[in-house]
C-alpha cells in the first residue's frame, strides 16, 4: 500500500469556508472475516496534515506510510507478530474506513466514516 500510490488513495476536503485552515490527523480501520487492524488510540504522526478551506488533498500510499507502520496499527486475530513481520491477509471482502480528527482536540472527529 506505500509502495503503490496506486492502491490507496484518500480525499480529504475542507467544506467549511469560514476556517482559514484546519489541522487534523486521520485514524483506519481495516474490517474483514476474523481479522481487525485499526490505528493506536494514542497515534499521531510527527506531523499534521493541513487543509485549506475549498482545496482537496490527495494523499496516496506513500503520503500515508506513517500510519499503516506497524508502530501506528494494532490488530486483532491475527498472530501476534503479523504486523511487524508482514504477511498477507486472510482471503475475504475487507472494508477500510478512514476517519480525521482535529490535531489540537483530544479525538475530536472532523468527518464522517
Amino acid at each position: 500500500w506505500t509502495t503503490n500510490p496506486q492502491l490507496l488513495r484518500v480525499y480529504l476536503l475542507l467544506k467549511d469556508l469560514t476556517k482559514p485552515q484546519l489541522d487534523l490527523y486521520l485514524s483506519l480501520r481495516l474490517e474483514g472475516p476474523g481479522v481487525l487492524i485499526r490505528s493506536r488510540p494514542d497515534f499521531r504522526p510527527a506531523q499534521p496534515l493541513t487543509l485549506s478551506p475549498g482545496i482537496p488533498l490527495m494523499l496516496a500510499g506513500p503520503d500515508l506510510a506513517d500510519y499503516l507502520s506497524a508502530n501506528a496499527l494494532e490488530g486483532q486475530g491475527l498472530p501476534a507478530d503479523f504486523l511487524t513481520r508482514g504477511g498477507r491477509l486472510p482471503e475475504g471482502l475487507y472494508t477500510l474506513t478512514v476517519e480525521a480528527f482535529e490535531w489540537d482536540r483530544d479525538r475530536q472527529p472532523v468527518s464522517n466514516a
